[in-house]
């Protein structure tokens, strides 16, 4: 899982800059671009009851259509790009607004070990940024206010406290 604290798998802003989107033909838009996307974004707000139906359908619609684009073999070797936003936290602050969207990286996560390559996870706060994230060639990311994250190992600068019994 994506942690929201800073540490082992927490999200880190992109090393370096990401490439104009024009010089990586596999990300170009438009048919028969090598890539499509598709916008799995659920419910940021609302009721309880709201957001548990939201959820499963949510990813009912997610892996329907990732189903279609995988056995479409006009597809090729096309990447496709799941698009949310507020799915993932990048940090302390930036806590998750889209449950069926986390939902949805669930789903997608799991999906890419069966497709490596083919799949492409974007939760951003400004779809303006989609194009020069998806530029990279990384898996999954993070556009927050034009800043690219993605999930990094670190060290830990001390000691975990661990809870009691262990």
């Amino acid at each position: 899982a994506v942690s929201a604290s800073p540490g082992a798998g927490s999200l880190r802003p992109w090393p370096s800059a990401v490439p104009d989107p024009a010089s990586n033909p596999g990300y170009a838009s438009g048919p028969g671009s090598g890539s499509a996307t598709v916008d799995a974004s659920g419910t940021a707000a609302g009721t309880g009851a709201s957001v548990a139906r939201a959820v499963p359908e949510q990813v009912e619609n997610c892996l329907h259509r990732l189903r279609e684009w995988l056995e479409d073999e006009s597809a090729g070797p096309a990447r496709l790009a799941v698009v949310t936003r507020g799915a993932v936290a990048t940090g302390p602050d930036d806590a998750p607004t889209d449950l069926a969207g986390a939902a949805v990286w669930g789903l997608v996560r799991a999906a890419q070990l069966e497709h490596p390559g083919r799949l492409v996870l974007v939760d951003a706060d400004d779809l303006g940024a989609l194009p020069a994230a998806l530029a990279s060639d990384e898996p999954q990311l993070a556009v927050r206010d034009g800043v690219t994250y993605a999930a990094r190992l670190s060290r830990m600068d001390g000691t975990v406290p661990l809870p009691d019994g262990y």
